[in-house]
């Protein structure tokens, strides 16, 4: 092989790397499958719980919108959230749609907006790697080669449960399993929830709690995207994760105290 050949095949090769996409928008539907029978009821104003308790129907999915360029991603879920559901002695709420996530992966931090209680706060903290490990089995997603990663979360979640007829806050052990199909054809580590962490956009992500199956499904992907809207938010109260979460346990006492609701986002 003479070096002029060499030369052509190099060249294609960067040609190749280059043309990779590096940006774009990704739709996800989320979906939430409890593992025991959700019960219908509401919650009134001193936090007792009343109604039929009769079975209710699976929510609707619901659509998050991802945004990646110049080695950043932003997410947001594109539609209002559903009502506090009540099941088996414990409450939930669903995710606001003025919680956006960012992520500068230079730097590997996260810029979180959250609200909580009606405010919004704004969180820096640093992307935590988990220890992936790497399958080897493939399938296809929206028409990029996927590859399968897993990983698994030991720690402790707050639950809200019944006691003498009414709603508090409860901290319970959880063990998550983590389940990626990331694609490397997109060598961008944007992902909902554990971006910054694989080499490569991950289009299918099932977080396997103790009470429910997560499953966030990209449904659809373009290369058209307005740079600029991939920036952190600007609005709300600024805490480090250790003064956020003093914060929000301060406010589930106050709420507790006086009989309202908390919410879980």
């Amino acid at each position: 092989m003479n070096k002029m050949m060499i030369a052509t095949i190099l060249s294609l090769f960067v040609v190749v790397s280059n043309a990779q996409q590096k940006e774009g928008k990704i739709i996800y539907e989320y979906s939430k499958t409890y593992k025991e029978k959700v019960k219908t009821g509401t919650i009134s104003g001193n936090g007792m719980v009343i109604g039929s308790g009769e079975e209710a129907p699976a929510p609707p999915p619901d659509k998050y919108e991802l945004l990646f360029g110049n080695n950043k991603m932003t997410m947001k879920k594109l539609k209002e959230e559903i009502k506090g559901m009540v099941f088996s002695g414990a409450i939930e709420f669903g995710a606001s749609v003025n919680d956006v996530v960012f992520c500068d992966f230079g730097t590997g931090v996260n810029t979180t907006q959250k609200d909580v209680f009606n405010t919004l706060y704004l969180v820096d903290e640093p992307v935590v790697k988990l220890d992936w490990k790497m399958s080897g089995e493939k399938k296809t997603i929206l028409k990029f080669t996927c590859q399968k990663a897993t990983a698994t979360i030991i720690g402790k979640r707050i639950q809200g449960s019944m006691k003498d007829g009414k709603v508090v806050t409860v901290e319970v052990p959880d063990t998550t399993t983590m389940t990626a199909w990331f694609t490397t054809e997109i060598p961008v580590p944007a992902a909902p929830k554990v971006q910054g962490q694989l080499p490569g956009v991950v289009l299918e992500l099932e977080e396997n709690t103790a009470f429910a199956v997560i499953l966030y499904k990209a449904t659809a992907l373009t290369d058209k995207v307005i740079l600029a809207d991939i920036k952190p938010s600007a609005e709300g109260k600024k805490l480090s994760p250790d003064g956020f979460k003093k914060e929000i346990e301060a406010k589930k006492k106050e709420m507790e105290t006086s009989g309202g609701i908390f919410r879980i986002n």
